[in-house]
């Protein structure tokens, strides 16, 4: 592992960190108002379904009161959407585009749910699901950098591992050293990325003496992004007692939904970048003896 490897790291999760944003971008954009600020030949035929599904419903109806049979090529196709599975692959061979059966379904589920002020997808919100998968993916990033920041620490300097306990057994059947340090390596970052990430900040700093400089604000802003991903990940966004009791917010119920919406994403994110950068910037500093005062800054919220 040398300078030029760690780099490698980093840019790696800048690339994923910032291909991440512009989907996000681009999908709060273009589901705005849905489905009228998609790309006009998809909207046209999302559209053309809705209005092709419609029709086979009338008729279906009109038939079955009527008790006369449908004409071709009518017939056929309502025959068809009767006894197919249904399948999305199915919708898709008739004819339907991709987005129909997706569309089609989330309005009808909310149709049930009571939620639709008339029979439409202007009914369907979707800057909560892009934020939460923005969230967990900024985080899912951070985390594999931190693990691969302290991989890359540990290789240098394998005794930091000394800690660890391995099994004789285990030892044998590497059947190297080069095997046993890596498999002590592998153990330390793994029991490592079960820390909170303010445990792992306090990690880096007292383990491996980073000279992080991260007040309390960012620290406070990224334990609060880490709950709310935790809640997103496994509870569906929904507030349990362990969220609360953590985020000692008195006036949030248990069972509603955690509020998350793009001003609060770009905060978290701005978080995310100077610590991982500030990260970058240390290891550098102390196990790559780069003292060049003209690395780049720590990045800054976008």
């Amino acid at each position: 592992m040398n300078k030029k490897d760690y780099q490698k790291i980093y840019e790696d999760f800048l690339l994923s960190f910032y291909q991440t944003e512009i989907v996000s971008r681009l999908g709060l954009i273009t589901l705005k108002n849905y489905p009228n600020n998609l790309p006009d030949k998809t909207r046209d035929v999302l559209l053309r379904d809705k209005h092709e599904m419609m029709k086979l419903i009338v008729q279906s109806g009109s038939l079955k009161n009527s008790g006369k049979t449908a004409a071709s090529p009518v017939e056929s196709r309502n025959n068809d959407l009767q006894t197919m599975t249904k399948t999305e692959e199915d919708m898709m061979r008739l004819g339907f585009g991709e987005l129909f059966i997706p569309s089609l379904m989330a309005e009808t589920t909310l149709a049930k749910q009571g939620h639709l002020n008339g029979y439409g997808p202007q009914n369907l919100h979707f800057d909560r699901i892009v934020n939460s998968q923005r969230l967990a993916m900024h985080y899912a990033y951070l985390d594999a950098f931190m693990g691969d920041s302290l991989r890359a620490v540990l290789t240098l300097q394998p005794l930091l591992t000394s800690e660890e306990k391995v099994d004789a057994k285990v030892v044998l059947g590497l059947g190297s050293w080069d095997a046993v340090i890596q498999y002590l390596i592998e153990t330390y970052v793994y029991r490592v990325g079960w820390k909170t990430i303010t445990e792992r900040i306090s990690f880096f700093k007292e383990r491996l003496g980073l000279d992080l400089k991260i007040n309390d604000e960012l620290l406070g802003t990224l334990r609060d992004g880490e709950q709310l991903r935790n809640m997103i990940i496994h509870n569906a966004g929904r507030v349990n007692s362990e969220y609360k009791k953590r985020s000692k917010n008195n006036d949030i119920k248990i069972g509603e939904i955690i509020p998350i919406d793009d001003k609060y994403m770009r905060k978290v994110i701005g978080a995310i970048e100077v610590i991982a950068g500030d990260i970058r910037r240390q290891i550098n500093i102390k196990f790559f003896k780069d003292t060049d005062e003209k690395l780049l800054p720590n990045s800054q919220p976008v």
